[in-house]
């Protein structure tokens, strides 16, 4: 799976569709991901066994990729943003 900016996005969207053919791509605003890119033929599989789940959609099928492990490491509470009301 490729995740890259929406800035990286918006200016080498060539780029992003060749990425597509590889599994979906993840754009990122802010840090966060934002919106997902992927191929036709990906979301009409999605569309024909009703709803393609979030975990199909981001699922990484590059074999070379299996066995690869990712943590995040644990945010602290002075990483979080105070909720205001």
């Amino acid at each position: 799976m490729t995740i890259i900016t929406s800035r990286q996005f918006n200016q080498n969207l060539s780029e992003a569709q060749k990425q597509v053919t590889n599994g979906p791509v993840v754009i990122t605003k802010y840090g966060e991901p934002n919106l997902v890119l992927m191929s036709y033929e990906d979301f009409q599989k999605g569309q024909t066994k009703g709803q393609l789940s979030i975990a199909d959609a981001l699922a990484d099928t590059n074999p070379e990729s299996e066995g690869i492990e990712f943590e995040l490491p644990k945010r602290s509470h002075a990483q979080r943003p105070k909720v205001v009301f």
